[in-house]
């Protein structure tokens, strides 16, 4: 018994080291704490909240879903879980600096190649195409309850004719 819960205690530490691998050291601050809306935290002050998607079913027992925010030329991705009907905990944060005018952050209308993923989040770049091509990628996965690297090469994102 001894022995299971020192392996365990292990296996659930090194998920978490994998949490806020793409964020500030001030904004790693924020995974695992729970709020009631998220400009309760210090760390996301001046930031405007730019809305978000749910990434599961919304009959889960805990819905994930992300949420982003805007500063400038940075925005930060919080993945969250629905604990309470209102009431928010974060399981991973993100954030992006340095994005380009010419740059848009999509989520919920990504796919890889030819096949949606809701889960894909990526950094686009805008063009008079139906589909704008990724720049970056990240994939939100909702069974390691993180954030990822995705390889960007075939993710297209949903965007609006004309804007460039």
């Amino acid at each position: 018994m001894k022995t299971f819960l020192i392996l365990f205690c292990c296996l659930v530490g090194v998920e978490m080291m994998a949490q806020g691998k793409f964020a500030s050291p001030s904004l790693k601050s924020i995974i695992g704490k729970t709020c009631k809306n998220e400009n309760e935290f210090p760390e996301l002050k001046g930031f405007t909240a730019l809305g978000g998607t749910l990434l599961t079913d919304v009959n889960d027992p805990e819905p994930k879903l992300v949420s982003l925010f805007s500063k400038g030329t940075t925005i930060v991705v919080l993945f969250e879980a629905l604990v309470t009907e209102n009431q928010f905990s974060i399981i991973d944060v993100i954030e992006i600096k340095n994005i380009q005018r010419n740059q848009e952050l999509k989520v919920g209308e990504c796919r890889d190649g030819l096949s949606e993923n809701p889960k894909i989040l990526a950094l686009t770049e805008r063009s008079k195409e139906d589909r704008w091509k990724a720049v970056k990628a990240w994939y939100i996965n909702v069974d390691k309850i993180r954030i990822e690297e995705f390889p960007p090469k075939n993710v297209t994102c949903f965007g609006i004719v004309g804007e460039d």
